[in-house]
């Protein structure tokens, strides 16, 4: 439990800007004016507390390190403009995350870390993190989604046509797949090969003559392979394997790694998708691409428009 609660907290703290660093360990400054808003070293550095802990970590010498922090500072630093004005955007436009929408958010990260409220707080506290700080911070990731809503969806418009031209280009993502269950038997030499195969023909089962003569790892399994497509094979394996029928092996083959017979248990059909099934689907992603499009050309025009001076 321990483990996955400080990956959790990890994540958190890449991107929090309230942890509490005394002016002792680090003189604070201005970094950064965002319109009526400033970023200071501070709360830059302490975004960046996890990378550096790794960073210590590493055997770099000075000089690569020193560079690395250089580059860390400055592309946290853009990350952390654009979270401030998104921020002052919404505000404009009156777009609030509710007391609801938090806790519904906090409560599906609780639920996928499988840990409880009380184990949260109790991990923060331990990184000197309030859990207050922790609802901010919660607001802020919920508040930019919530904003390209209000301002690029509407403005994104997935045609007909570009949905049907995205499932003709991904047509075998959407056509489904044949896999075949198999089983071998590996021997390193034709005479061993030839036993097992006489075996097979008395009837001996395939599972209990791959223990006694397949040299593969898998033989304490009976030569299980597990399921594949066939065009994983080389074209020798996959003719005879295509003349199989559910329960039958192959004859001997001669393959690089050895003499082979492969037995199919069992042949797994996924079932494709028609365009109508898969058009959520496909409209979601070119939705999603489109609308990262047009975040870009949004910010940057937000960008233009205000009054930024990095001092870093």
């Amino acid at each position: 439990m321990a483990k996955k609660i400080n990956v959790f907290i990890i994540v958190f703290i890449m991107v929090s800007v309230c942890f509490k660093i005394s002016h002792a360990e680090i003189i604070d400054r201005i970094v950064a004016i965002v319109n009526e808003e400033i970023i200071t070293f501070v709360e830059l550095n302490t975004a960046l507390k996890p990378y550096f802990i790794e960073l210590e970590k590493t055997n770099y010498p000075s000089e690569k390190k020193n560079k690395i922090i250089d580059k860390l500072q400055k592309d946290m630093l853009e990350k952390m403009i654009e979270s401030k004005l998104t921020e002052q955007e919404a505000k404009r436009l009156n777009i609030q995350v509710s007391d609801e929408e938090l806790q519904a958010s906090i409560d599906r990260i609780l639920k996928k870390e499988d840990i409880t409220k009380e184990e949260l707080i109790e991990s923060l506290l331990k990184e000197k993190i309030t859990y207050e700080e922790y609802e901010s911070d919660m607001r802020r990731q919920i508040l930019q989604p919530k904003l390209i809503n209000r301002v690029i969806k509407a403005n994104v418009v997935i045609t007909d046509e570009e949905i049907k031209e995205y499932y003709d280009e991904h047509e075998a993502q959407y056509a489904g797949s044949k896999k075949y269950y198999l089983r071998n038997i590996l021997a390193p030499g034709q005479e061993e090969i030839e036993k097992a195969k006489q075996l097979l023909d008395l009837g001996q089962s395939f599972e209990e003559t791959a223990r006694l003569y397949s040299m593969a790892p898998n033989a304490s399994s009976g030569g299980d392979l597990g399921s594949f497509e066939l065009d994983v094979f080389a074209e020798k394996i996959r003719e005879n394997i295509l003349l199989l029928e559910k329960n039958q092996y192959t004859d001997v083959i001669l393959t690089d790694g050895g003499f082979q017979i492969f037995y199919l248990e069992n042949i797994e059909l996924s079932v494709g998708k028609t365009l109508k099934e898969a058009n959520d689907e496909i409209v979601g992603k070119l939705f999603a691409a489109k609308a990262e499009k047009k975040y870009i050309e949004w910010f940057k025009v937000l960008k233009e428009r205000s009054h930024l001076k990095i001092i870093l």
